[in-house]
């Protein structure tokens, strides 16, 4: 119901709900427990700039499929152990073939770490991996793109409002967050002064 009301914000292109949660994860006699993130692929590839390595790109009308982060295709079950487009994965004991396995982004905060570390499957089959956990139409988090030439700092207030007026509460007591470029450098800087504190002491 948010997804659907944040619609209503005209600055706002596309929207992807995500479920996610750490699933038991098996390749061969492995087994780990990891991040699985289920999206609307359409959407979440370019909300996300999704680059691929090899294969393709989750489809919306896909199930039981996964693409995978560069590096969880490297290291995650060992130099050994390199998943490519072809082999298959064990998530919550069901077989999920690889499609996709992303570029490295190279980079160490935020949505990186996720299409780095990540295993993604379609929203579908997100909501299956983990319908003991969420309620009927419950979703952990909502990606928006933003049009060009939009304020940021409004469309951030608009969807404040929105989601606000939409959970019935008042915005010092919002029971969500909202996380914008700016708030994610703001964070990036404060790990990075954090270190150099660090390192000067």
């Amino acid at each position: 119901n948010d997804a659907e009301r944040l619609k209503r914000i005209s600055d706002i292109e596309d929207i992807s709900r995500v479920v996610y949660g750490r699933a038991s994860v098996g390749y061969k006699d492995k087994e780990i427990t990891t991040l699985v993130m289920g999206i609307d692929p359409a959407v979440f590839e370019k909300v996300a700039a999704i680059e691929i390595e090899s294969g393709r790109f989750l489809q919306d009308n896909d199930r039981k499929v996964a693409a995978v982060g560069g590096v969880f295709a490297e290291e995650a079950f060992g130099a050994k152990n390199q998943l490519n487009v072809g082999t298959y994965l064990y998530v919550n004991g069901a077989k999920y073939p690889i499609i996709a396995v992303l570029k490295k982004t190279g980079g160490g905060f935020g949505m990186n770490t996720f299409l780095d570390n990540g295993v993604f499957v379609t929203y579908n089959d997100g909501k299956e991996l983990f319908r003991d956990n969420l309620a009927d139409k419950e979703v952990n988090e909502i990606d928006v793109t933003v049009r060009d030439g939009a304020n940021m700092d409004d469309v951030v207030e608009k969807i404040n409002l929105e989601l606000a007026a939409a959970h019935k509460v008042r915005l010092e007591d919002k029971d969500f967050s909202v996380v914008d470029p700016k708030s994610i450098q703001a964070s990036v800087n404060s790990v990075l002064q954090l270190i150099t504190a660090f390192l000067g002491a």
